[in-house]
């Protein structure tokens, strides 16, 4: 899961194949409506995908990146996402 913000707005990516969330914070405070499908704010978040990428382009340990996250070593046994179910 990756996030970023703005002042009006928040993008959630949930990698590789969502569900992804995209919220207007000004008119949705509390986050309840995702616009993540929405066309009139596909620009918007393209280019917020984009600064997503591009920052962790930049700053992603590759060795610990969080979207090899199934791969990297056990340390906790009751991580809920790393149930054996669901690695594939």
């Amino acid at each position: 899961v990756r996030m970023i913000r703005n002042h009006r707005h928040k993008l959630i990516r949930r990698y590789p194949d969502g569900p992804n969330e995209f919220f207007d914070l000004i008119n949705d405070p509390r986050e309840t409506i995702n616009l993540f499908e929405s066309i009139e704010y596909q620009s918007t978040i393209e280019r917020m995908t984009n600064d997503l990428d591009v920052f962790f382009d930049k700053y992603a340990d590759e060795k610990n990146n969080g979207l090899n996250v199934k791969r990297l070593p056990i340390h906790n046994e009751t991580e809920a996402w790393r149930d054996p179910r669901n690695l594939h």
